[in-house]
């Protein structure tokens, strides 16, 4: 199957949330795109607009460099007008450094915008996801409550199937989104330390024109100039709590769906009511039968019910005898017949830890009951006796 292929089948397997998830990512993804062109474009302006503007000033035209930020959207250049600026009017140092960090604060919503918003829609594409696992959980329940039991194991695994395609795809959309996310933001610093440095180079060039008035020995312990914004950096996170919480309800609905897949293949056929009300009760006894070549159920007493050879490794499938007894004990509570008593006939030569397995099988097996696995109670009254001759042996 072609990857392109594999992909249509993933997305449409996935059910009706992958198109908001699929519409999320391709919002960022824009908005990823938008903002790296936006920034690599003001990142190549500014370098130009920061070598003319230093050009000028080493040629004592002021009046250039701010007629040149006036008439600029460039940011170096309005940031580098507005400390001439002041300085054209004011000598102190204070009121370039400040007239600087005006324009730098006027600058940084236009670098920084929408750039948040990655973080976010890769929380929505998460959250998005687990939405449509719950959705798909919700529908796995109402297959298993309503369905035919030979259908349960189908309909079970396409909604668990639902569920588990929009977690993969809101991960899948979130990764990308947050590693976007930081690469605008690293990029946005980048350009944000550049003013910093533009504004330091303004100020020592000054200085070595001698027309800037150097510091006194009192303030020489003062920074040369102040940091242009107070970092407020944080790390985009994605949110995993919900999915742990996910993940706690998932474990026993994929473990019921493991015992729904081992019914299906478990064919057992009692007796019509009407021919077990006519036989005795001491016939209406379940045995289970311990050859050497396998397992044998018997009800009534002594008729073949479900014959369970040995596995390929040569061991006794106590797996498909639970299964069997549990189907023999629906079916009997469905007619209404209650049996807690079961007969083991193991042959002489049987080893004393096959027949504890087999007491340990008939007497209970695990099941789900309120989210949790249990021992549930098949008949935990055990007898035992001699198995009948096999055929074609002396009696």
């Amino acid at each position: 199957m072609e990857p392109y292929e594999v992909i249509i089948q993933f997305f449409q397997s996935g059910g009706p949330f992958m198109y908001p998830i699929a519409a999320v990512l391709a919002l960022g993804l824009a908005i990823a795109l938008e903002r790296w062109l936006v920034l690599g474009t003001a990142r190549i302006a500014n370098r130009r607009a920061f070598d003319a503007a230093m050009t000028r000033l080493r040629e004592r035209d002021y009046q250039a460099v701010i007629a040149a930020g006036k008439d600029s959207r460039v940011p170096m250049s309005r940031i580098v007008a507005a400390g001439i600026a002041r300085f054209t009017g004011s000598r102190r140092r204070d009121d370039i450094e400040s007239a600087m960090e005006e324009g730098v604060m006027e600058a940084l919503p236009r670098l920084e915008k929408r750039t948040a918003y990655l973080a976010t829609l890769a929380n929505v594409a998460t959250l998005l996801g687990l939405l449509g696992t719950i959705v798909g959980l919700i529908a796995a329940f109402t297959a298993v409550a309503s369905a035919e039991p030979a259908e349960k194991a189908s309909m079970l695994s396409g909604s668990i199937s639902v569920a588990m395609n929009t977690t993969a795809f809101g991960l899948i959309s979130a990764i990308p989104l947050l590693l976007l996310h930081a690469v605008l933001q690293t990029r946005t610093t980048e350009l944000v330390d550049s003013f910093e440095m533009a504004s330091v180079k303004v100020l020592n060039t000054l200085s070595d024109l001698d027309v800037l008035p150097t510091r006194g020995r009192a303030t020489d312990s003062e920074p040369d100039v102040r940091r242009i914004r107070q970092r407020r950096d944080s790390e985009a996170e994605l949110d995993i709590t919900a999915f742990m919480n996910l993940m706690i309800v998932l474990v026993p609905i994929l473990l019921l769906g493991m015992v729904f897949t081992r019914i299906t293949v478990v064919e057992v056929s009692l007796p019509p009511a009407a021919a077990l009300a006519t036989a005795p009760d001491e016939h209406k006894q379940v045995e289970v039968v311990i050859r050497a070549d396998g397992l044998r159920v018997d009800f009534p007493r002594g008729v073949a019910l479900k014959r369970i050879p040995l596995t390929d490794q040569g061991e006794y499938d106590f797996e498909l005898l639970s299964l069997v007894l549990q189907e023999v004990k629906r079916q009997l509570l469905e007619q209404g017949i209650e049996r807690r008593n079961i007969t083991l006939l193991p042959e002489k030569d049987i080893d004393y830890q096959t027949i504890v397995a087999a007491m340990d099988t008939v007497r209970s097996f695990r099941t789900l009951v309120a989210a949790s696995v249990v021992d549930a109670a098949l008949f935990p009254e055990i007898a035992f006796g001699d198995a009948p001759a096999a055929p074609g042996e002396a009696g």
